[in-house]
């Protein structure tokens, strides 16, 4: 389930599962997440669940509502994004393995940037190789292609329009596995529980590093990783 950490400078107050669709933030006793502060206005904001998404939006406070500092009046909410209100924060944590994969490349997407900013090598480099990049191979059953390069960070494995690897099988899920690349290489994950993958004939239980040469198997298709040299 989505969380709600309420955090006073370093120390956290108080944890919000999100088992409803709206949460109230304020001053006043009445409001969901209570803030007794006079800095933050008797109704300041609210976190609301429309679909998929989890929405932040200000109602109309006098000191303004922040996402990650900047100031919002209604924002979508990512995994990890920091709301600041007043001296106070709430950070919030999706349960969504994908939304937590995805903001975990996010943040290796800003390292990265850092460092090709720190020198003109870097950036004369940036794209101008495929070392290191990986990629599958399809070895048995029904895919779109035979061979996949996995350049974003964030590669998924299903049967949905968007997947990277599109596979085909009557029981896949639209999201079977995903693929994570960082600065340290790739990993694999299960989108949840009881997803049905093995690495080199072992169940995946969690997530794992990929190496050159991996097997994977899922839902009908069996899948080879390679690594560019």
């Amino acid at each position: 389930m989505d969380k709600l950490i309420l955090n006073f400078k370093e120390s956290t107050l108080k944890e919000y599962p999100m088992d409803k669709n709206e949460f109230t933030i304020g001053r006043k006793p009445d409001n969901d997440i209570q803030i007794d502060n006079p800095v933050v206005s008797g109704k300041h904001a609210r976190v609301i669940k429309e679909g998929r998404k989890v929405i932040v939006e200000d109602l109309g406070s006098t000191n303004g509502t922040f996402v990650n500092k900047k100031k919002i009046s209604k924002c979508e909410l990512k995994h990890k994004d920091i709301v600041f209100i007043g001296k106070h924060t709430i950070v919030f944590l999706s349960d969504d393995p994908v939304a937590q994969l995805e903001a975990s490349a996010a943040e290796e997407d800003d390292l990265d940037a850092t460092m090709v900013l720190q020198t003109k090598a870097h950036a004369k480099m940036s794209g101008a190789s495929k070392a290191g990049l990986g990629g599958l191979t399809v070895i048995e059953g029904s895919a779109d292609k035979t061979e996949y390069e996995l350049t974003a960070r964030l590669s998924t494995i299903g049967k949905a329009e968007t997947s990277t690897v599109k596979i085909k099988g009557l029981l896949a899920p639209k999201t079977a596995a995903l693929i994570n690349r960082g600065n340290n290489g790739y990993v694999i994950a299960p989108p949840g529980s009881g997803a049905k993958i093995t690495v080199n004939g072992q169940p995946l239980a969690g997530r794992r590093p990929l190496k050159d040469g991996d097997i994977l198997e899922l839902y009908g298709i069996k899948l080879q990783f390679f690594l560019n040299a």
